[in-house]
């Protein structure tokens, strides 16, 4: 499982993620790791923000390439696309649960949409086993993740994200997430041999600002 979290505030929002891929074998006990993995992502036109987490192939099929081809067509608007989004990412789930025998296939997806300046649109939706499980909105300034060990990040991080912050000070405070949650899967994994760290590579960060 991934790592990703989106900082929001007034001015705009950053996304931040590691970019690690854990592969499994069908057939054999073993996983493996590949270190360049996207999953922060971004629209300039339509000035949004978003971030995948969970199953991202199925056998030589790229599932993150699918939904990324709903998620960036500014030909419509943003909740136009995740309500396309929505069932794609049910039948997705479902297919992978049935063809692999997983107890849970999720995707993960949160987002900043900035097209109405004046009401941002922020929040995060989880898809599971071929249901949509989580689909909430956030109220800003907030901050949201999700992933391993996921959870609201004031209640985890002990800061809260605030309208006067700048982008940068949401992008340094978003990698510094992102980078304890790798430090913790590699701790971890240094303790347990059969721990598969699923988070790690490098951080990736993505931002949409919102002009005043």
């Amino acid at each position: 499982m991934s790592y990703i979290c989106i900082l929001a505030n007034r001015s705009g929002a950053v996304a931040a993620a590691d970019t690690r891929l854990t592969k499994s074998n069908k057939f054999l006990p073993i996983t493996y790791h590949t270190d360049h993995r996207q999953k922060v992502w971004k629209s300039t036109e339509s000035k949004v923000v978003w971030a995948l987490a969970g199953i991202s192939k199925n056998g030589f099929r790229d599932l993150t390439k699918t939904m990324n081809k709903i998620l960036r067509d500014d030909s419509v608007s943003f909740n136009t696309r995740l309500d396309t989004f929505r069932p794609k990412a049910a039948e997705m789930t479902a297919k992978y649960q049935k063809k692999f025998k997983k107890a849970a296939a999720v995707i993960t997806l949160l987002y900043a949409s900035y097209e109405k300046p004046d009401a941002p649109d922020v929040g995060y939706i989880t898809v599971q086993n071929g249901c949509v499980a989580v689909d909430r909105k956030c109220s800003l300034p907030c901050a949201i993740q999700g992933g391993a060990n996921a959870a609201y990040l004031s209640d985890i991080n002990g800061f809260r994200p605030e309208d006067r912050y700048s982008a940068r000070k949401l992008s340094m405070m978003a990698q510094r997430r992102v980078q304890e949650a790798i430090d913790y899967d590699a701790a971890r994994k240094k303790t347990d041999r059969k721990y598969a760290a699923t988070v790690g590579g490098k951080i990736m960060v993505r931002a949409v600002l919102v002009k005043k």
